[in-house]
């Protein structure tokens, strides 16, 4: 499968997350919040360590808008949490084949928590998780 078919999957798992409005492509702006937007962000064809074909990364970017920095960041700690009902981690892992779309996947850290702008928009609160997916 390819990495549209993987982005959907990434969506549908994300979709489960209540009132999370989520984008498996890049759009032109984000006017609905609290949001994910899911972009490729590298590949590697040929991995070492043994790994049976090719590493596709993910970087799956929530965000929260900040009418102060305390409250934006208490509305983005629980997608950031391993487990719970707002878990990015636990709502991807629920199916790690992403709707058949690969052969595994896994949350493997996130980082760039703070301040977020997207386009021309407001000023935002946000955050991005990484996810490593072999298709």
């Amino acid at each position: 499968m390819g990495l549209s078919a993987i982005r959907d999957g990434i969506k549908t798992q994300l979709d489960t997350i209540a009132g999370l409005q989520v984008h498996d492509v890049i759009p032109d702006s984000v006017n609905a919040f609290p949001a994910a937007v899911v972009r490729p962000f590298s590949g590697e064809y040929d991995p070492e360590f043994g790994s049976p074909g090719p590493i596709y990364s993910f970087i799956i970017t929530i965000l929260v808008t900040r009418q102060d920095a305390p409250s934006a960041q208490d509305k983005l700690d629980p997608y950031l949490d391993a487990a719970g009902a707002s878990s990015v981690r636990a709502a991807i892992e629920a199916d790690t084949t992403l709707s058949a779309s690969c052969d595994t996947c896994r949350v493997t850290r996130f980082g760039e928590y703070g301040a977020h702008r997207y386009d021309d928009g407001p000023p935002l609160f946000g955050v991005n998780i990484y996810l490593e997916v072999v298709p």
